[in-house]
């Protein structure tokens, strides 16, 4: 085969194969979402800085008490404490606000929701 005969030939199968490769992605099954595993908040702005703290969802059917420490920011972080009560809140779609221990004079609010 030359190399002109070779060049048509592609040139003819690379409209087939595009076309095969877009219906081929077209009727592919929708991704499944992913699955949350934590509930990550942001708390208030206290002494111009915030804190994350995150939940994990299997604490939300907790019969106990469970504490979470926050991010870390400029060399401390805090703790909040929710309880079982508080968990069974925002398990059944509630919305939660607890305030975080204090550390250098100061603490912050979050606010939980699934």
């Amino acid at each position: 085969m030359r190399r002109r005969e070779f060049l048509i030939q592609a040139a003819t199968a690379f409209p087939i194969v595009a076309g095969a490769s877009y219906f081929m992605s077209c009727n592919s099954s929708p991704t499944s979402p992913q699955m949350v595993t934590a509930i990550t908040v942001t708390s208030s702005v206290t002494n111009s800085h915030a804190h994350t703290v995150s939940v994990p969802v299997a604490d939300l059917g907790a019969a106990t008490d469970h504490d979470y420490n926050t991010s870390t920011y400029v060399g401390h972080f805090h703790m909040v404490t929710l309880t079982a009560a508080q968990l069974a809140a925002i398990n059944g779609g509630g919305t939660v606000t607890v305030s975080s221990s204090t550390v250098e004079g100061h603490d912050h609010d979050f606010t939980i929701r699934k």
